[in-house]
């Protein structure tokens, strides 16, 4: 026999000794399943229903129907025996017509109204009832009235990001920036910045104030894009707070764009004239024409125009392409022409002129309205520096080969060289390959103070001719090797 039985569910106990504990254990778990997803067809067509203990304690869902008048679904204050107050939570799906309201009621104390065609989800404490939520049936997240979807429709399981420059929630694809809009002369972080882009925009002298760790806790590693729009200077502040910039925390002309980096509790890198994109991983869109205009699938991606002659790129209006506000869209230069970027009908916000005359010259596209766009032109992003080939035998990694292949061709035994921090300032997360293209075998290792998958100016060989490795730059001096090499020593 059961020892005793749980008091919300009246699910039996099983006793020291008990010989069928698995059927009751079997029988609890079904207990279980039911309490939460099985439905009792509750009939009101003649009149109010007061729930027995079974029904309460054996259904998730009590789906009331056959009414068109109000009526009351009455729930037990005491369950089990001795009695013992009812604590329960469970849903009301009212499924009635006309006037059928349902009250859900203990017989006195506090209730709660369900409406015709809401499914509400109800505590019963055993003295009053409580309405923990509910939801229309055929209700959607679009007829929120604090949803915004005039731009974007969510989709199955969008993400929705808080917009406090409009007050709304907006879709938001992964790959774009969340834009906050200040037109004041002051303003002061709040943590729905996070990830954002932070556009001030007035004519007058602008304080932008980063609050203390004490105030608003964002994560470290927490990146904030700021851009100047107007006229009005922007200052950094923030009491408590340490700044870390090689230059002043002031931005001065209209269009310039920095970013903010949380690098400990009070303390922030800050980066000027930069686009402040901040991905690792870009997505590549190689045109070889003379012209090419923007599509969706261009977001976080980079654009390279390669032609040797002059280039136009057009940017769409928002009728032919939706870029949902906030999408970034990155653009290289890689051929000898130059590239021109134009816009009919669509707003380009730049600080001068919209032509990239430079090879290997990059600007970034942000769009902060239906039809307007911000241009941020000579943005930091790495080039594809394609194949070094080394002859030598000796060679030590340089900037320019970040993000693309060594290969060391030499007969005889040759040796590559990861520099320290101080000799090459290689960014975080810089990937490069190395390929021992020769027949001498090729050995990578680290300068002193270099650090090569745990070992201080560690190395190893490559395994085999045309085989190689991969390396990163996982901190000031920190690398990880990864590949067909032999052990880091």
């Amino acid at each position: 026999m059961p020892l005793s039985q749980t008091p919300a569910l009246q699910i039996d106990l099983m006793a020291e000794g008990d010989n069928n504990k698995y059927l009751l254990f079997n029988d609890a778990i079904q207990s279980l399943e039911d309490s939460f997803h099985k439905e009792l067809a509750v009939d009101l067509t003649s009149g109010n229903h007061t729930l027995i203990e079974s029904e309460l304690v054996n259904n998730g869902v009590m789906v009331c129907s056959g009414h068109a008048v109000a009526r009351d679904l009455t729930v037990p204050t005491t369950v089990g025996s001795p009695p013992v107050a009812t604590s329960r939570i469970f849903f009301v799906k009212n499924e009635g017509t006309g006037a059928g309201a349902v009250t859900v009621t203990h017989g006195s104390g506090d209730t709660v109204l369900v409406a015709i065609g809401e499914t509400a989800i109800i505590r019963a404490d055993g003295t009053n009832i409580a309405l923990l939520g509910a939801v229309s049936s055929g209700g959607s997240i679009d007829t929120l009235s604090d949803v915004d979807t005039s731009t974007t429709a969510p989709d199955d399981l969008q993400v929705l990001t808080w917009i406090n420059g409009t007050g709304n929630w907006e879709p938001r694809n992964p790959n774009s920036f969340a834009i906050n809009d200040q037109t004041g002369t002051t303003y002061t972080l709040v943590l729905a910045d996070k990830g954002a882009l932070v556009r001030l925009d007035n004519a007058a002298a602008i304080t932008l104030t980063v609050p203390t760790n004490a105030s608003v806790a964002f994560p470290i590693g927490t990146q904030i894009v700021l851009r100047q729009v107007a006229a009005g200077e922007v200052t950094i502040a923030g009491g408590g707070v340490t700044f870390n910039s090689p230059d002043d925390l002031i931005f001065g002309t209209a269009g310039e764009t920095g970013i903010l980096i949380k690098t400990a509790t009070d303390t922030w890198d800050v980066i000027k004239d930069i686009t402040g994109a901040g991905a690792s991983t870009l997505g590549v869109n190689n045109q070889t024409g003379t012209s090419y205009t923007l599509v969706l699938t261009d977001v976080d991606k980079v654009v390279r125009c390669a032609n040797a002659s002059p280039f136009a790129l057009t940017v769409p209006t928002n009728a032919s392409e939706a870029f949902a506000i906030g999408s970034v869209v990155r653009i290289a230069e890689t051929g000898a022409g130059t590239v021109t970027v134009d816009g009919p009908g669509v707003t380009l916000n730049a600080l001068d002129d919209l032509i990239m005359g430079t090879q290997h010259e990059q600007l970034v596209l942000i769009k902060v309205a239906t039809d307007e766009w911000d241009v941020v032109k000579d943005a930091n992003i790495t080039p594809t520096t394609g194949i070094n080939t080394q002859t030598g035998t000796t060679y030590t990694l340089a900037l320019p080969d970040a993000e693309g292949i060594v290969e060391m061709n030499n007969g005889a035994a040759n040796v590559l060289t990861i520099p320290t921090n101080a000799s090459v300032a290689y960014d975080i997360g810089t990937i490069m390959s190395i390929t021992q293209f020769g027949a001498g075998v090729t050995t990578v290792t680290g300068d002193t103070g270099v650090t090569v998958n745990g070992v201080s100016a560690g190395g190893a060989a490559i395994n085999n001719r045309y085989e190689g490795v991969s390396i990163y730059k996982r901190g000031t001096n920190e690398w990880i090797m990864q590949g067909s090499h032999g052990t880091v020593a």
